[in-house]
C-alpha cells in the first residue's frame, strides 16, 4: 500500500503479507511475479515512474501490469467543483494527482512496457451516485474511513457497525447502477481508466531537445513561420 493509513483497512481483509511502500520501493526480488495489478494507487505516488520500473524489475520476462486509475478530464458536467463541495477532492483525499489520462499512461509506461490498448468504464450515471454514498459514508463514519485498527474501544466500533449498516443499505442501488451503465450508458465516457500491457526490455525514451534545451514542440509554437525572422 502507499501509505500507512492504507494498511490497517487493508490487513483488516488480507491474510498475508501487507507491506508499506518505502520510497517507491519493493520489497520483492527480481522476476517474482508474473502478473502486477495496480488497483486505484498510482495517483497516491509520489514518482510513479520510479514505481513503474520498480514493478518492471519485479516481474519476469513475459509477464503483464495492469492498471486501474480514475480518468483526468479536464472539461465537462463540474467534477472538480461537485467534488470539492462534498470534501472529496483528490487533495483532501491525499492524492498527489487527480489521475491520468491515456497519453499520461503512455508517458509513464513507455520506457518499460507496451499498451496495446486502454480502456475507459464507469459513467458519471455511476460515478455521481458513488460519490454521494462515499461523502455519506464518510459523515457516518466522523471522517475518513478505515476499518477499526486493532484494539479500537466501543464508540470506534459503535461507528464503524453504523458504517456497515449503510454499506448494506446502498449496496442494491448501486449495483443496480452498475448494470445499467454497463448494459445501456456504456456510450458515455468512463471516468476510470484501465490498461494492460506487456513487459520488454527496458529503455528510456527521452523526448529530443534542441541545442538551446527547447523541445521541438515548444520550437514549432515559438517559432514566426512565414516571416523573415530567423530560425
Amino acid at each position: 500500500v502507499p501509505d500507512p493509513d492504507l494498511l490497517c483497512s487493508l490487513d483488516y481483509f488480507v491474510k498475508g503479507n501487507v507491506q508499506v511502500l518505502q520510497d517507491e520501493l519493493i520489497d520483492e526480488t527480481e522476476h517474482s511475479f508474473d502478473v502486477v495489478v495496480i488497483i486505484d494507487a498510482l495517483e497516491r505516488i509520489k514518482d510513479d515512474h520510479a514505481f513503474i520500473r520498480e514493478c518492471h524489475r519485479v516481474l519476469r520476462p513475459h509477464g503483464r501490469l495492469i492498471i486501474t486509475s480514475a480518468r483526468k478530464i479536464g472539461f465537462g458536467f463540474g467534477w472538480n467543483p461537485l467534488r470539492s463541495l462534498l470534501g472529496l477532492s483528490w487533495k483532501r483525499r491525499k492524492l498527489v494527482r487527480s489521475g491520468y489520462t491515456t497519453r499520461d499512461f503512455f508517458d509513464v509506461l513507455k520506457d518499460g512496457f507496451d499498451v496495446p490498448e486502454t480502456v475507459s468504464y464507469s459513467s458519471g450515471f455511476l460515478e455521481l451516485p458513488g460519490l454521494v454514498c462515499e461523502a455519506l459514508a464518510n459523515k457516518v463514519a466522523g471522517g475518513a474511513y478505515n476499518m477499526p485498527p486493532k484494539g479500537a474501544d466501543t464508540e470506534q466500533f459503535y461507528h464503524y457497525t453504523k458504517l456497515y449498516a449503510f454499506g448494506t443499505l446502498v449496496y442494491p442501488f448501486m449495483l443496480l447502477f452498475s448494470k445499467i451503465d454497463k448494459a445501456v450508458l456504456f456510450v458515455l465516457p468512463g471516468r476510470n481508466i484501465a490498461a494492460k500491457t506487456k513487459r520488454r526490455v527496458w529503455r528510456a525514451r527521452r523526448t529530443p531537445v534542441l541545442i538551446d534545451g527547447r523541445s521541438i514542440a515548444e520550437a514549432a509554437l515559438n517559432t514566426k513561420i512565414g516571416t523573415a525572422a530567423p530560425f
